[in-house]
Order: structure tokens, then sequence, then C-alpha cells
């Protein structure tokens, strides 16, 4: 008996758990060279590291690790848990879950996506983006019921319509675009609407995946405005 037993399960919100180099291997040679490790180890906070990955590396091809694999499907957790960052064992995964399909994201790069563009370096933003699609790509080819999301920054108009209409062109199965918006304009200023035309026409989705670093700030933001509030009020 799967996970899912006799449902007709889709899962909408599955993962990969990223390694160091993931993003710099499937970059440009120009991106490539200005992607840092110090990039991955701000997203995770100290864990995945080379040591860490290596001794899982290692587990994951042990027979006595693996005949556990259905026995502790639901505990193994990150990068320990089967199919969770080596593609080939992502099918075994599926047919114990018994999903018919997941809908697949990154786990700690849309932080790191949305921070350079934020920034001033677009070239770096789209170069990263397309990186990260291409990583994606990659992962989720192993199998069919794998369905890739492709990250679309919306920072500058017509780089967006072209990416979107890149990772349409490639099957991406949605369009991850930002959890925040770009610093001159809405995600609904008219000049996006080609990127959404896009989509509608391939019935593609849009989607986004709110950023775990993005809710810190604004919980932090909201618990120090909400402070300052009750300061007031004592005072008045």
């Amino acid at each position: 008996m799967t996970y899912a037993g006799a449902l007709e399960a889709h899962d909408a919100d599955a993962h990969i758990m990223e390694t160091p180099a993931m993003l710099r291997e499937f970059a440009d040679p120009d991106i490539r060279a200005r992607i840092g490790r110090g990039a991955f180890d701000a997203l995770v906070g100290g864990d995945g590291t080379e040591a860490q990955l290596a001794e899982l590396r290692r587990a994951h091809v042990d027979p006595d690790y693996r005949a556990r694999d259905e026995a502790e499907l639901m505990q193994r957790k990150n990068w320990a848990a089967t199919g969770s960052f080596l593609k080939q064992d992502r099918p075994k995964a599926l047919d114990l879950l018994g999903f018919k399909s997941q809908l697949v994201f990154n786990t700690f790069w849309s932080a790191y996506l949305l921070q350079l563009e934020l920034g001033d370096d677009l070239d770096l933003a789209y170069g990263a983006a397309r990186a990260h699609n291409r990583a994606m790509f990659d992962f989720c080819a192993v199998d069919r019921r794998l369905l890739t999301t492709c990250y679309v920054p919306l920072a500058d108009f017509e780089r967006a319509a072209a990416m979107a209409g890149e990772a349409i062109a490639a099957g991406a199965s949605a369009l991850l675009v930002p959890s925040a918006c770009p610093r001159r304009h809405s995600p609904s200023h008219v000049g996006l609407d080609p990127v959404w035309r896009q989509a509608e026409e391939a019935r593609s989705g849009v989607i986004e995946h709110v950023s775990f670093k993005v809710v810190f700030r604004a919980f932090k933001f909201l618990t120090s405005f909400m402070i300052t509030i009750a300061h007031c009020a004592q005072l008045a």
C-alpha cells in the first residue's frame, strides 16, 4: 500500500533539496563565475555542507539504507529523504508515495533569485534564473510525473517576456514568479502583459511560492511595528 492509497493524488507543492554547486553547474560561464558558494551558505544556515552531502550520497547507495526506504519514507527529511537531491532516486519515492504527479519547486534558491532581482545587476538576476530553470528541467527529466516550475524575474519587461517564452517552449508546467514586487513597478503593470498572455495561451500555470526569508522579514517588521504602537499607546 502506498502513502496515497486508493486516492488519485497530485502533489502541488513538492521540492528538491539543492546542492551548493547546482546553480553554478547550469549557469552560463560568465554567470557561473559570479555565483559564489557564499550565496548557498547564506540560504541554508550551515546545513548542506560538502561533507554532509558526501556522507548522505554514501548512505543513498548503501543497500541497508535503501532497504528501509519504504519503512522510513515519512521520517527522512531534507537531503536524507530518498529522491530529495539525487534525481535517479526520485521515481522510487514517487512509487512509494503513490502520487500521479508532483509540481516541483526549489527549496532555497528562490530567496537568492529574489535578492538578485531587487538588486542592480539584472544580467546576473536573469542569468541565475536561467541556470535555475535548466537545473529544474534536468532534475525533472528523470520521470514524466515530475512537473517543472521555472523562475521568471519580473524586474525587466522585455527580459521577463523572453524568459517566460523560453520556459514555456522548453516545457515548463508553471511559471514561478517572485514573492515580492519588483523595485520599480507592480506585477500588474501593463508592461508585463506579454508574460501573462504567453502563459494563458500555453495554458501554463503562474504561481508563487513565498520565500521563508521574506516571511521572516515581514514577521520581524510587523512585530517591531506592533511593539512600537503598544509603546506609544502607553505613553499617550
